[in-house]
């Protein structure tokens, strides 16, 4: 335990930009959003999707700028919950650092059930694999974890770019044969604005570097550079990757969203099969290289909770990852897990971000740093936070209860962590 400790040690000035950025952009999926989770996107808005993702990456920027300003100035181990700790009263930020530890944990069960129920089956593997496989993904991303942080991020690094290259020569592909998409005003504005939504959705989770803070080469003004680099790459993507899903459909853009698998579906009808091959396999490995990103957000996140070192945080979250992975194993309903999961991630989520831009302006006010139009954007953000936190209910339905339920269980672990000793 001693060496596993000396090893995990977290080290000041020891991540450069590039790993930085590695962590935000992983973190964020970009492939996995493309090949997959558009789908909702093109549910709502149609032939009008490559213009709700404009609009749903601008209202996600209203986070993304108060969160850059966050983490420029607060370098730590404890990310956004040191945000809230300089920004809010003591119970606000002990409440809004569990909700982020419970997106960050309930996120890492739904993309694992979300990759074993619903891409595997995808693949040629054999069906018997799935339940060494529940347990071996949580041993493989521990044993990942165990090498440290640089080995991860100099991996996910190379297959980020990759995933980046494998988007735009899709589109090239496809553009080159089809031309830019027409314009189809029959989506109602309603119907755009929950496209809008879903898009704002797909290119959340980049902050995951915050985390990394008190290791970063040139602390927080690298974080924050990474971060929204890795978010204006991503945003690009996926605006791009909309425009081109649009025009391989044309009119009939069924089909798509009956796959479920956008990216993929137009990668079989417009590429060779070898590079269909080589974008499910980036696939699966753009949502692994998330979840070890999160692990890497949530471990770092756990040791400023509970103060406890970086190697007994990697452990504790294995046992957690792998007692709730079991429940799909358990129940052989990959799918519901996977449902239940999400709307918990998403609900804490989006409420951890309402109350941190909520306080950014009190955060500002303690650096003399107040303006107007940083006000205005907070209450933008918090506008756009409740909002995604109503679309979520209405989209998930009855599953939106398992929302609810994680939300006031960490809450209420906000609560006690706040009446504690614990700083």
């Amino acid at each position: 335990m001693v060496s596993l400790s000396r090893r995990l040690q977290l080290r000041k000035n020891s991540l450069s930009t590039p790993l930085l950025f590695s962590q935000s952009l992983s973190s964020i999926a970009p492939l996995g959003s493309v090949a997959a989770y558009l789908t909702f996107a093109l549910a709502q808005a149609g032939q009008l999707t490559p213009l709700a993702a404009v609009i749903g990456v601008l209202l996600y920027g209203a986070w993304v700028v108060i969160a850059y300003q966050y983490s420029k100035e607060v370098e730590s181990v404890g990310g956004t919950y040191q945000f809230a700790r300089e920004s809010l009263p003591r119970i606000l930020a002990s409440v809004t650092g569990w909700l982020y530890w419970g997106s960050y944990m309930l996120f890492i069960i739904s993309t694992s059930s979300y990759l074993l129920g619903i891409v595997i089956p995808m693949t040629p593997l054999p069906p018997s694999l799935l339940p060494p496989l529940q347990l071996g993904l949580p041993l493989m991303i521990l044993g990942v974890m165990l090498t440290g942080v640089r080995p991860p991020l100099y991996y996910t690094l190379v297959t980020s770019v990759l995933e980046i290259l494998v988007i735009f020569a899709l589109g090239v592909l496809v553009l080159t044969r089809t031309g830019l998409p027409s314009i189809s005003l029959g989506v109602s504005p309603l119907e755009l604005a929950s496209g809008s939504l879903a898009v704002s959705y797909t290119v959340a989770g980049g902050g995951a570097s915050f985390f990394l803070g008190k290791e970063a080469v040139r602390g927080g003004r690298a974080v924050s550079r990474a971060y929204l680099s890795a978010f204006t790459l991503a945003a690009v993507s996926v605006v791009f990757a909309a425009t081109y899903e649009v025009a391989a459909a044309g009119e009939n853009l069924g089909y798509l969203i009956d796959s479920g698998f956008p990216g993929l579906a137009i990668a079989q009808e417009y590429a060779c099969p070898g590079f269909e091959r080589l974008m499910l396999i980036l696939t699966v490995n753009s949502l692994i290289g998330s979840i070890i990103a999160a692990y890497s957000a949530l471990s770092r996140l756990t040791t400023a909770l509970v103060r406890t070192d970086l190697a007994r945080s990697v452990l504790l979250i294995a046992l957690i990852y792998l007692g709730l992975s079991s429940i799909g194993l358990a129940t052989n309903n990959f799918f519901g897990v996977y449902e239940d999961m999400t709307a918990g991630s998403l609900f804490s989520l989006f409420l951890s971000h309402t109350l941190l831009s909520a306080g950014f302006p009190f955060f500002l006010k303690r650096r003399k740093a107040l303006k107007l139009w940083k006000v205005i954007l907070s209450s933008l953000s918090v506008f756009v936070m409740i909002l995604m936190i109503a679309f979520t209910a209405f989209s998930l339905g009855e599953t939106s209860s398992a929302g609810i339920a994680a939300v006031i269980v960490f809450s209420i672990l906000g609560v006690i962590h706040a009446g504690s000793n614990m700083p």
